[in-house]
């Protein structure tokens, strides 16, 4: 009889484990996602952001006379400075 039950309780277990294996799979897997990209932004995309940021303000410093001599001294910041900072300090992944 003991024997009966147990067998009862394991297999009501495996079909009980076996019907919530999905959900957990899919949730693991969106979390596994956001990981994974957070990772690569850290790998890849902060280090290139960075170096963008640097010379895009080696090139804005060498392009001043020009750009300050047309007006577009400011257009030039934000596009070479202001831009890659900006994405540089957003949050991770995004």
């Amino acid at each position: 009889m003991t024997r009966r039950i147990r067998s009862s309780l394991t297999a009501l277990a495996c079909a009980t484990l076996l019907g919530v294996a999905p959900t957990q799979a899919l949730a693991s897997e969106q979390g596994l996602a956001k990981v994974g990209s957070e990772f690569f932004d850290l790998l890849v995309g902060r280090p290139t952001l960075f170096m963008a940021t640097v010379a895009g303000t080696v090139y804005y410093v060498i392009s001043l006379p020009i750009t300050a001599a047309g007006g577009q001294s400011d257009e030039a910041w934000d596009r070479f400075v202001k831009e890659p900072s900006d994405k540089l300090t957003m949050p991770l992944g995004g």
